[in-house]
């Protein structure tokens, strides 16, 4: 009887095992398939990676165009610096900007408060007010005091005398930082930009602070990341520091004591490349100085007449980067011509 079967289990048996080893070999295959399917991982970011500096474009409807004519050449190094800001807390900037508020009669302590999940210090008065960035220390002074009607108006040199010692005097510039001067008249319930001084209820001082040699920006419609006004009464107005205010103090103390990196630039070659590709950020067109064109009509000939290594005023990740800015005219679609101001990043990535 066994006989008999013997060559069944024979074969029952070598089919069991072919099947064990076939199935041994599809286990082994799909083990390798699920590892090698599995997604890779990201790779951990380069400690040299930067962000990349975000600029406003003077409208959505205001498009770049390619460049006519050719590209200014700009002598430059082939690096840079890179400056990062310094950590600080609420008190520092408190005690920081707290001989401003006293000199403006800010009694009360500041409050912390949170505008679109940014918080801030806010000293105020009445309808006076300071106002700091907790994260970036930038703050805005808006400042009005009742004079008496008899005040005689002052001169634009005794006004710029007056900016310029206030922000001396806390720390906020050299003295010798270039400006450029516009006047402000009061129009109904407006203000607006006015070419004759002896109209201006208000002069405007546009203040250009330096960095490791370099131009500071602010990159918006106005690129001075100082504006502060003057009425001509004598009284300080309003106050637009767009610069890190903990930051700049220390750079023009000890400028050894902040924390820098060394960043390769863009190439002449790869600027030219970005400008003939329109990729340039246009953050002003102006008709003429403070009267800007209006932001629905495209250009339809750019020429960059200048091209400015400079750092951006704002800070980006805690870290104040390299620009370089275009200065130029352009021809618009309704037979215009404005004076552009537009952005490219510098540091080659």
């Amino acid at each position: 009887m066994f006989e008999k079967i013997k060559p069944i289990l024979q074969q029952l048996f070598s089919s069991k095992k072919r099947l064990i080893i076939i199935l041994s070999l599809l286990l082994i295959i799909a083990i390798i398939l699920s590892i090698s399917s599995k997604p890779t991982p990201p790779s951990e970011p380069s400690p040299d990676a930067l962000p990349q500096p975000s600029f406003s474009p003077y409208s959505k409807t205001f498009k770049s165009q390619k460049s006519t004519s050719e590209t200014p050449t700009l002598s430059i190094d082939k690096t840079i610096l890179v400056y990062q800001l310094p950590s600080f807390s609420s008190l520092d900037l408190q005690t920081h900007l707290n001989p401003i508020a006293n000199q403006l009669d800010f009694t009360h302590p500041p409050e912390e408060k949170t505008y679109n999940s940014i918080p801030h210090l806010l000293w105020s008065i009445g309808s006076n007010y300071l106002d700091a960035n907790l994260t970036t220390s930038q703050f805005y002074l808006r400042y009005g005091t009742l004079v008496s009607p008899g005040t005689p108006d002052i001169t634009e040199t005794t006004a710029l005398q007056i900016a310029k010692t206030f922000l001396t005097k806390h720390n906020l510039i050299n003295h010798d930082t270039p400006h450029q001067t516009q006047y402000l008249e009061i129009a109904g319930y407006q203000v607006e930009s006015t070419s004759n001084p002896s109209a201006a209820d208000f002069y405007e001082f546009h203040f250009y602070p330096t960095l490791n040699s370099f131009p500071l920006y602010s990159t918006d419609f106005k690129d001075s990341p100082i504006i502060i006004s003057i009425t001509k009464k004598g009284e300080i107005f309003e106050l637009n520091y767009n610069l890190p205010t903990i930051f700049y103090s220390a750079y023009l103390t000890n400028p050894n004591s902040l924390t820098t990196s060394t960043h390769p630039l863009k190439t002449q070659s790869q600027l030219n490349d970005e400008i003939n590709q329109g990729l340039p950020i246009i953050t002003n067109s102006e008709l003429e100085p403070g009267i800007p064109a209006a932001p629905y009509i495209n250009p339809k000939k750019i020429t960059y007449h200048q091209i400015n290594l400079a750092y951006q005023a704002s800070p980006n990740q805690k870290l104040l980067l390299p620009i370089f800015q275009l200065q130029g005219t352009a021809e618009l679609e309704d037979g215009t011509t404005s004076q552009i101001t537009a952005y490219l990043p510098a540091i080659a990535q």
